[in-house]
């Protein structure tokens, strides 16, 4: 009884506060239980030449289209064997300008309370993110100062998908899971008062995130492994993995790592020097999130940690925006089974969706069980619709008025913190709004599942594989109550690869865009008024059901509708020829171009032109 009165009280007592329960017994810092339930507001202050150069720095970066050309995509798609030193080599080449002060000063606003800090450093942040018009940012408190006991920030755009949702989502899920690794909440960034929109803002790994998560000062056991290829072997990781601490520069533990993981045959052998069942899990939980820019394919992206309390190394994930269905045709750069349609990611096994390395041999495929256990613990406790889908929609509720500011053009036609004047821009509001749910959406050549469909059809295919007794969501298996609704307008599964290079496509990448003009231009002065509706859509969309029927439209024609047989989306060559439609480029997911007949791409299937931001086919007259 006295149990019972406990668990009720409890329960009274969440509702009472409004607080999420999602982390209930999960202990993390005070910052991110605050940006829970609000976004942040930062303040951050530059000198007027530190601003100029700013957004000087924040123009000189390669596109997307600039980084990955065709060339290289179709040399990673087509090899046999992933290339991870073409991936290397373009990352090195990506021509960016750096930019760093430590002039800056700011105001963070929480909780009804306002924070100040008069030595800041600020710098442009990211990679691959430089590329976007709203790009991130890095943020270090000098001066034995911090906020909520944390002192350096990544402050992310996630421009390069279209919910903002995933990087906070997976960060959650990790940490639910029991993974240790970086918190994500939401803030307002202001630069000099002028606001540049939501942002996410998150922990960086640095030696004081050890110290504080740890108890571990001044730690020299941090090795930050950032470039592609790094598979914990010293054959791979013994460069490109580097030591956080910049003042220690002895690398002999890192190799007698390495060279012990090595000689490793069993995963008894292997737990003398890493945890085992916390790898195994983050291997586990990658899988199920579909993780594809991190270990088990690009080999980076990730931290290992030579914890002094139990001698052992751990391994410590981030940079989550790469999940949740996110374009994971870019993991078919390593592991070819995942060319096809984006319908069929989730439905992909370990086995095929890894390119294998030792210590995955070792520790998975060679015998299982530990890793079928964990899949097992972690679908019942966590990764379900039950708990997940109210998760994310307690977090679209904090932020959908801030994304729609962020996504929607002011009546000038002005997106707030889209600095990098000629750089990409991401999905518009209505696309945030459909994809965070279960719409599949196509922008260029990148595909991202909506992310309830992939938690949805994730969670099945899992209790399939493995037998998992999953009659507590029984409403959300097949043939379960379940439904759900598409945004049809927006629907489109995106290119099938497999499809392309069977049919001897040798263009996937649309060439790079004139820019209409390359003078920098800073943001405007003025704080982005809030717009009363959402921008129209122009994406190129399909409309699949059961048999996928593809309805591509355009802003010019009507829609021609082609339907293909859901058992057979993988198109021939000489069936794509045998089309009835006259807009022969349909079956490859393009439409037919309807302004312009300028040539840039012949193969064997016909003549191929650019318009309105997609490749069209050109119907000889």
């Amino acid at each position: 009884m006295k149990a019972l009165f406990v668990l009720v009280l409890t329960i009274f007592s969440c509702l009472a506060s409004g607080k999420t329960s999602f982390f209930d017994g999960v202990k993390r810092s005070k910052l991110f239980e605050l940006l829970d339930n609000e976004i942040g507001e930062m303040y951050v202050h530059l000198p007027e030449n530190d601003y100029n150069d700013l957004v000087a720095a924040a123009n000189v970066a390669d596109t997307v289209g600039e980084t990955f050309t065709n060339d290289l995509v179709m040399q990673l798609l087509t090899s046999e064997e992933p290339r991870y030193e073409l991936l290397t080599q373009a990352y090195k080449n990506k021509i960016v300008t750096e930019y760093k002060t430590k002039n800056a000063t700011m105001e963070f606003k929480i909780n009804g309370e306002t924070s100040s800090f008069s030595k800041v450093t600020f710098s442009l942040g990211g990679s691959n993110s430089r590329s976007y018009k709203k790009i991130g940012y890095n943020l270090k408190i000098r001066g034995k100062q911090n906020l909520y006991d944390s002192v350096q920030f990544r402050i992310r755009a996630v421009i390069n998908e279209p919910t903002m949702l995933r990087a906070k989502l997976t960060s959650d899920i990790f940490t639910r899971m029991g993974i240790k690794t970086i918190n994500t909440g939401y803030i307002k960034l202001y630069i000099n008062d002028i606001y540049y929109g939501l942002y996410t803002i998150q922990d960086s790994i640095k030696v004081n995130w050890i110290e504080r998560e740890y108890n571990d000062t001044g730690s020299t056991g941090l090795i930050f492994c950032k470039a592609p290829n790094q598979f914990l072997t010293l054959e791979t990781g013994f460069d490109e993995c580097t030591n956080v601490n910049e003042d220690f520069t002895d690398n002999t533990e890192w190799v007698e790592l390495l060279k012990s993981l090595d000689a490793s045959q069993t995963p008894e052998e292997m737990n003398n020097y890493i945890d085992t069942k916390g790898f195994i899990k983050s291997m586990a939980a990658e899988w199920l999130n579909g993780s594809w820019d991190r270990f088990n394919h690009a080999g980076h992206n990730y931290y290992m940690y030579k914890n002094q309390e139990i001698g052992k190394w751990i391994y410590i994930p981030y940079d989550f925006d790469n999940e949740l269905g996110n374009n994971l045709s870019g993991g078919a750069f390593y592991s070819k089974k995942l060319l096809g349609l984006s319908y069929t990611w989730p439905n992909v096994t370990f086995e095929d969706y890894i390119y294998p390395h030792h210590i995955t041999e070792v520790l998975i495929l060679n015998d299982d069980t530990t890793f079928v256990e964990t899949v097992k613990e972690l679908i019942q406790n966590i990764y379900n619709p039950v708990v997940l889908f109210d998760h994310i929609d307690e977090v679209k509720k904090l932020i959908d008025e801030a994304v729609r500011i962020d996504k929607t053009p002011a009546e000038d036609g002005s997106l707030p913190g889209r600095v990098h004047v000629d750089g990409d821009e991401g999905g518009d509001y209505r696309t945030y709004q459909a994809n965070s749910e279960f719409t599949t959406v196509t922008i260029g050549i990148n595909t991202f599942l909506g992310i309830k469909r992939w938690i949805l059809d994730k969670f099945r295919f899992a209790c399939d594989l493995y037998d998992i007794d999953c009659s507590f969501a029984a409403e959300y298996l097949e043939g379960g109550f379940f439904t759900y609704e598409v945004d049809e307008e927006l629907e489109n599964p995106g290119i099938s690869f497999s499809s392309l290079l069977e049919a001897g496509i040798s263009t996937i990448v649309p060439p790079p865009t004139q820019a209409e003009s390359t003078e920098t231009v800073a943001p405007t002065t003025n704080v982005v008024a809030e717009p009363t509706q959402p921008a129209p859509t122009t994406n190129v969309v399909d409309e699949p059901n059961e048999a996928v029927t593809t309805d591509v439209v355009d802003e010019q024609s009507e829609a021609e509708t082609v339907t293909v047989d859901d058992d057979d989306v993988s198109v021939e060559a000489e069936d794509s020829m045998e089309s009835d439609s006259e807009c022969w480029s349909e079956v490859f997911g393009h439409p037919c171009c309807q302004k312009l007949d300028e040539v840039y791409e012949v193969d064997d299937n016909g003549s191929w032109g650019y318009e309105d931001g997609h490749w069209c086919g050109i119907i000889e007259v």
